[in-house]
């Protein structure tokens, strides 16, 4: 694996999502257990806060600018959908052990809790 010259931005034990130190739009996904890159996504915006589904198939980014959570098939690098959330920044996600449920904190202090 080589990700020097990257900042990681987020990792769990199946994947690591690094960005270039330029902090350019590009992050790209890795395999753990491969060391290799499994796609590249292009996510606008300032260090997007980001994390990845249980099952590993989706990665989830949020806005520290408006509140919108975009959402990624890490299998093919493609944006499925975008939702929108608080009105103001994302600060933080997360997904329930159990995949059941998306929490959302924003920059306004509160949090939402979602289905999915």
């Amino acid at each position: 694996m080589s990700a020097l010259g990257h900042n990681f931005i987020y990792s769990n034990s199946q994947v690591l999502v690094t960005q270039e130190k330029d902090f350019d739009q590009n992050y790209e996904i890795w395999d753990w257990q491969t060391q290799q890159v499994i796609c590249t996504l292009s996510l606008s915006g300032y260090m997007p806060v980001i994390t990845v589904s249980c099952d590993q198939r989706f990665l989830l980014s949020g806005s520290r600018e408006n509140g919108i959570i975009k959402v990624w098939s890490i299998r093919t690098g493609h944006e499925i959908c975008s939702l929108t959330s608080h009105s103001s920044s994302i600060t933080r996600l997360a997904i329930s052990s159990d995949g059941q449920k998306l929490f959302i904190w924003s920059g306004d202090s509160t949090v939402e809790v979602w289905g999915i």
